[in-house]
């Protein structure tokens, strides 16, 4: 017969993976569009790890959160959840929560304006990252990270941008690289090359829909913008030629092209 205290322990045992339950069930649910099932279990994930006092749980949830609430287009209360998740990764020394809460808080700072604040936050993700080999996500951190050395006319986003494509093509997220040429287009075009710019839109855009990808209501405007600066700088005709170069284009060519 269990005693009392090996009853309590099972309990433990039980609300951990019950949390844990949870947060998978969030994750999942955002990737298939769900936002509102992907709040309603993070939500039950972030009492049960509040109760268990596991800290990098309550993060990464409150991290899932931030993503829902960022998704929506709801920019201040995406901060203020990624902030709160901050503060309790730092408090439990979760260095891997520390680097996505700052990647994404970096990204939200970026979109209000606030480039030198958001640029402090995903540097320091990006040296979390290196510093651990976390390569998956170091290619999406770098990739906001040159989001926002473009806004500044940051001489280093070009580099910056082509090592996010090269990291995360390197382990095979492709889910990910239309918005990273979305923002190499948008370099040409400021760089004089329109016809570039359209072809790495095309491709983009052809990737986007083979991986099933959307763009969350915070990048919907800048990608409308990169596509309008090509079409005028090259006029209807040329730019949709350039346009169905890329959506014709092999991976592997379209990477070649971007990493030029």
């Amino acid at each position: 017969m269990m005693d009392d205290a090996g009853k309590d322990a099972s309990e433990a045992v039980d609300d951990a993976v019950r949390a844990k339950a949870w947060e998978i069930s969030g994750r999942l649910s955002f990737c298939q569009g769900d936002l509102g099932t992907s709040e309603r279990h993070n939500q039950r994930a972030l009492e049960l790890y509040r109760m268990l006092g596991d800290g990098a749980g309550t993060a990464r949830c409150l991290n899932g959160l931030g993503i829902v609430a960022q998704w929506r287009g709801e920019g201040v209360r995406a901060c203020e959840i990624y902030q709160e998740g901050l503060a309790i990764a730092e408090k439990a020394g979760d260095a891997l929560g520390i680097s996505h809460l700052c990647a994404n808080l970096g990204l939200m700072l970026t979109h209000t304006g606030d480039f030198a604040k958001a640029q402090e936050y995903l540097e320091r993700s990006v040296v979390l990252l290196r510093k651990f080999g976390e390569s998956y996500y170091l290619g999406i951190q770098l990739g906001m990270m040159a989001l926002n050395q473009f806004q500044q006319n940051d001489s280093r986003a070009p580099a910056t941008l082509r090592e996010a494509v090269a990291t995360v093509t390197m382990m095979e997220s492709w889910w990910c690289v239309p918005y990273f040429l979305d923002f190499l287009a948008y370099d040409c075009v400021r760089r004089g090359t329109p016809e570039r710019a359209a072809t790495l839109l095309g491709a983009s855009e052809a990737i986007r829909e083979q991986t099933g990808g959307v763009l969350p209501e915070t990048g919907l405007g800048e990608h409308a913008n990169f596509v309008a600066a090509a079409r005028s700088a090259l006029g209807e005709a040329a730019f949709r030629a350039s346009w169905d170069e890329g959506q014709a284009m092999p991976r592997d060519q379209v990477i070649s092209l971007a990493l030029e």
